[in-house]
Parts: C-alpha cells; structure tokens; sequence
C-alpha cells in the first residue's frame, strides 16, 4: 500500500494517523507558504479551524457547537518545500493533497516544481475559479492537467 507524510495542524488527526497509518509519517504542524508566525484556531467542527482572524469572527458570531472556539495557539508555519526536504528527498511520490483553509493556491506557488514532481495533486479549489484564474496558466506551464473535481477540490495530473 501506499505509505506518506501526513501533516495537520490538528494534533487530533495527528493521533488518529498515527494510529491507522502506521508506516507513514505524520507531523503536527501548520503548513504555510512562507516561513511565519501564525494564531491558529480550532473549533468544535475541526473543518472550521483557521489561521484566517476574519473567518474566526463569521464563526464566533454563531451559536451552535460546531463554531464554538475549543483552542487557539501560536504555530510557526513549516513551507512545503522544507517538508520535501526533510521526508521525501529525491524519491519520486505520485500524489500530493492540498488542503491549508483558503492559502490552497497560495501553496501551490510557493512549491519548487523544478525539484518535486508529484504525479497527481488534489487542491482545493473549484474547476470554475481554477479555469478563470491564474491557477491555470501556473499550471499549465507546470505541465498539469485538469482531470476530476469533487464538491471542493479538484485533481491534476501531470503530462509532461
């Protein structure tokens, strides 16, 4: 099977990767494009948690357990590219998800393209905006190519 690095500012999914992906390696960290200093806020429904201040306050201004605020915490970010480094190297790895709550494109720039390679990459994004953006032209030039999308991300696969 397959075997990765997992990375999640969450230190619950940290836990259960660990727990079920024995063979990868999972790391609790807040991925970034650029070295920072971040807040990061968790809630009672982890797909809410952020380092985005105005989403905190869209969610704080609800009354329902889902948005109620468990934690906050100062996290250094960690870049993609210093991820590489340290766990993938050289090897080759054929998929890359990319799922950072709004920063998703942002991402996806800051990676060195020239020296990691991933077969297919899931980001999250809307094939609509993507098409519309300057995703696509990053992308293309890259040499990945559109294939699927679900509700909130979509897959490229590399041509070239």
């Amino acid at each position: 099977g397959w075997r990765g690095v997992n990375v999640d500012a969450n230190p619950d999914s940290i836990e259960l990767f660990q727990a079920i992906r024995t063979e990868d390696v999972s790391i609790h960290a807040l991925v970034g494009p650029r070295v920072e200093e971040l807040e990061y806020f968790r809630f009672g429904e982890g797909a809410y948690n952020t380092t985005n201040t105005e989403s905190v306050k869209v969610l704080l201004s609800r009354s329902n357990a889902e948005s109620k605020m468990i934690s906050s915490t100062k996290m250094r970010t960690v870049t993609p590219n210093e991820i590489f480094a340290k766990y993938v190297e050289r090897r080759k790895f054929d998929f890359l998800n990319i799922d950072v709550e709004g920063l998703d494109e942002e991402l996806l720039y800051s990676i060195d393209f020239e020296q990691y390679r991933p077969k297919v990459i899931c980001v999250e994004v809307d094939i609509a905006q993507w098409a519309a953006g300057s995703l696509k032209s990053f992308l293309d030039a890259k040499g990945y190519k559109p294939v699927s999308q679900t509700i909130h991300s979509a897959f490229f696969r590399r041509e070239r």
